[in-house]
């Protein structure tokens, strides 16, 4: 009879080894599928929230976004965000609508104190960390979805859709007619950013705003640096780390990930951080001004 025949010290060494090796080449593809499929979950989310948006510029003669004030019952306050949430129940099956107003890469909500992100109407988030809109009447939402503010409507006062004149409330009267008062004022809305990923609920960029100084957190500023607020590494790549600056040379950084973009038109596309500056984010953008800043 022949004994029985063991595994020696160095063929389970070389098993083991075999196993790290190929869990070390497995493992970065894994995770870039992961990383695919989050995005793909974040394209589709913006198509039914533009699709929404659609669905509210229909039953406003062509304005695309009313945003919530603080007499509105529910999410007072609350920028497109509450305004928005009635259409996302009626484009959608969901009971909880709520779920599309989170990237797949950015549903965990951010935390108080994270890189001075206090802001007065809640707290912003980052690449990977959803924001917290908070209401008048105390109630808050979480997203991590931008909305391009040169959407809301400049609707004066004693219309039917009485609002806050926007074009001069805002604290930038002079920029009264970058907005887009009506969808036949948009003239190229293949190009036009209408919902996207960002840090924060809304923004108004113009081409003289400078880019995030931190591709993590984005910008929290006021106007003059909120285009600042899209240069964002969310996806195309691991989203930013904190502490991940540009130093003054974003455009010149591989091109290794950026945002998802919902356009006007309907269509969702991905967007590197050195292209954002070529579409038409107000009315009256001027691409060759925006593309000479530093």
């Amino acid at each position: 009879m022949n004994p029985k025949r063991a595994f020696t010290l160095i063929e389970l060494l070389v098993v083991i080894a075999i196993i790290a090796i190929l869990a070390a080449l497995l493992l970065p593809v894994l995770s870039s599928a992961k990383m695919k499929a989050q995005q793909a979950r974040c394209i589709s989310n913006l198509k039914q929230l533009i699709t929404a948006n659609v669905i509210f510029a229909d039953d406003h003669n062509g304005v695309w976004m009313l945003p919530s004030r603080g007499a509105d019952p529910d999410y007072s306050d609350s920028q497109w965000l509450g305004a928005l949430v009635p259409d996302i129940y009626r484009s959608t099956s969901l009971t909880n609508p709520m779920s599309l107003l989170l990237c797949p890469t950015a549903t965990t909500p951010v935390s108080p104190g994270t890189s001075g992100n206090e802001g007065a109407f809640g707290l912003f988030g980052t690449a990977d960390r959803s924001y917290i809109r908070m209401c008048l009447n105390g109630r808050a939402i979480n997203s991590s979805y931008f909305y391009n503010g040169w959407f809301y409507a400049d609707v004066p006062r004693g219309t039917p859709d009485d609002q806050v004149d926007w074009a001069t409330s805002d604290g930038q009267p002079e920029y009264a007619t970058n907005y887009f008062s009506n969808e036949a004022a948009v003239e190229m809305p293949s190009q036009t950013p209408v919902l996207m990923d960002g840090p924060w609920s809304d923004g108004w960029p113009l081409e003289t705003d400078p880019p995030s100084g931190d591709l993590y957190t984005g910008s929290s500023g006021l106007m003059g640096t909120e285009f600042g607020r899209v240069t964002i590494i969310r996806h195309g790549a691991r989203p930013a780390t904190p502490g991940s600056g540009s130093d003054g040379t974003w455009q010149s950084l591989p091109p290794r990930g950026g945002i998802n973009i919902g356009m006007n038109d309907g269509h969702v596309e991905f967007a590197k951080i050195a292209a954002l500056r070529n579409y038409y984010w107000h009315r009256y953008w001027n691409r060759t001004l925006a593309n000479s800043q530093p």
